[in-house]
């Protein structure tokens, strides 16, 4: 379970910017525009955008494209669904004839602004699509975003695994930095579909990949959801205690990061509220051996729930836990408890 922060309703619309605009430093972003994609999704919007008139002027219609497929996408993550599809129709107006790589960029993006609608089935023949084009653009790290989407939006596990494993090995065989920088996402996912199969010791080897690659490039964010991970399948695996110190010595990780302000609000709530989630799971399953745990039990509960309930996108995929984590902060007796 890793859901996206920046399905939330709370952005901000985008502001006017009242400073000069650089057209040197807009000339320098526009060959790294994809750097810009990050923060809240308002200020992606606005900040891609000026970028468009300089990309025109040079006459790069490609750039044009790419550009506006991550404005829609930036649009959809404001709930702004249809609006983003209009932004999606003149990025394939813009889209040169042949060009496989942008071609496929586009067609990507069209689908993830079906899955952020919550279609995923509509999303699926463009994620399909997406991968054919770059597969025979021969662009491997596209090809793997792609495949990776595929997986995501696959209703069994069985193909959602069979998806990553097919993202792993491009991955690994390609020589594109790019492609291999895929290889820490793409452990984390195959981890979390085997999850969902039930597979939790192979679960527990590929988070421990994940985690190992993501230490190696300083990947802080998909190193801590890979601790989370194995600890889940820990977890299931019959060893809470274990579970445990890794969810305890997570969540101090996560205060760390709240006090430095490392990251952006939504995304800070998910992780730290879902590490309470767990260690809520965790107490409610030692409290036969500790009854004084019902105290943990429900302060963590209350403290999940605080960082979760609004989360638009922990409300689609993970009621139960919801339901559960609210049950257990009405807890006064031990009979009260769900299993």
């Amino acid at each position: 379970m890793n859901p996206d922060p920046a399905a939330d309703s709370d952005w901000a619309e985008p502001k006017a910017s009242l400073t000069p605009i650089d057209k040197n430093q807009l000339s320098d972003e526009l060959e790294n525009f994809d750097s810009l994609f990050t923060g809240e999704p308002a200020s992606i919007e606005s900040q891609l955008s000026k970028l468009l008139p300089v990309a025109e002027a040079q006459g790069k219609q490609s750039v044009q494209a790419q550009i506006l497929s991550l404005i829609g996408l930036a649009q959809a993550m404001q709930n702004k669904i249809e609006e983003a599809h209009q932004t999606l129709d003149r990025a394939v107006e813009l889209t040169p004839p042949g060009d496989l790589f942008t071609a496929s960029r586009v067609t990507l993006e069209r689908g993830r602004l079906y899955h952020q609608a919550g279609e995923p089935a509509r999303a699926m023949p463009y994620f399909q699509q997406a991968y054919e084009l770059a597969r025979a653009g021969e662009v491997d790290f596209q090809a793997i975003n792609a495949a990776h989407m595929i997986a995501i939006v696959s209703e069994s596990p069985a193909d959602k695994i069979a998806w990553n494993a097919i993202a792993l090995e491009l991955a690994n065989s390609s020589e594109d930095s790019k492609a291999r920088a895929w290889l820490g996402p793409i452990y984390n996912n195959l981890a979390r579909s085997q999850v969902e199969a039930g597979d939790y010791e192979d679960a527990l080897l590929s988070y421990l990949a994940c985690q190992t690659i993501a230490e190696q490039r300083d990947e802080h964010l998909i190193v801590r959801g890979a601790i989370w991970g194995r600890a889940l399948a820990l977890r299931e695996l019959g060893q809470p205690k274990s579970a445990l110190n890794l969810q305890l010595d997570l969540l101090q990780q996560y205060q760390g990061v709240a006090e430095r302000g490392e990251m952006p609000a939504p995304l800070l709530a998910v992780g730290r509220g879902l590490v309470h989630a767990e260690l809520a799971e965790l107490y409610s399953r030692l409290i036969s051996e500790v009854p004084e745990t019902l105290n943990q039990l429900r302060n963590h509960a209350q403290l999940a729930l605080a960082d979760l309930q609004a989360n638009e996108w922990i409300q689609r995929l993970e009621p139960e836990r919801l339901r559960r984590l609210q049950h257990w902060t009405n807890a006064s007796t031990l009979d009260q408890r769900v299993s």
